[in-house]
C-alpha cells in the first residue's frame, strides 16, 4: 500500500490475494499486473522488488480484515439510515459483528 496506494491494492488483493505472485524485475504494458494496478503502480513494485536484475516470487496476502473494513464502509455510506440489523438482512451478514457469512 505504501508504494501504490490504497485503491491499486485492494485491487491486486482481490484478485490474487492468497497465492505466490511473480514481481518481474522489468514492468510492460502487457503484464496482468500493470492492467489490474497500472503500469506505474507496476513499475513501483519491481524496482522494490527485484534484486540483480531478477524478479521475486511474493506471498500475496490475503487481506481479509482489510477487505472487510472497506466493504463495511462502503455499506455504511450507502446505507446511513438503516440500522445495523437491516443491514445484516441485505447483506447477508452477522448482526453486530460486520463479518461475512
Amino acid at each position: 500500500m505504501r508504494l501504490i496506494g490504497l485503491p491499486a491494492t485492494l485491487r491486486f488483493v482481490e484478485q490474487y490475494g492468497g497465492v505466490r505472485v511473480y514481481i518481474p524485475a522489468q514492468a510492460n504494458a502487457e503484464h496482468p499486473f500493470a492492467e489490474l494496478i497500472g503500469l506505474d503502480n507496476l513499475r513501483a513494485l519491481c524496482a522494490e522488488f527485484s534484486h540483480d536484475g531478477y524478479g521475486l516470487r511474493h506471498p500475496m496476502p490475503t487481506a481479509t480484515a482489510a477487505l472487510t473494513a472497506v466493504r463495511n464502509d462502503r455499506i455504511r455510506e450507502k446505507h446511513k439510515h438503516r440500522t445495523a440489523r437491516e443491514l445484516a438482512l441485505i447483506y447477508r451478514l452477522m448482526s453486530g459483528r460486520w463479518s461475512a457469512s
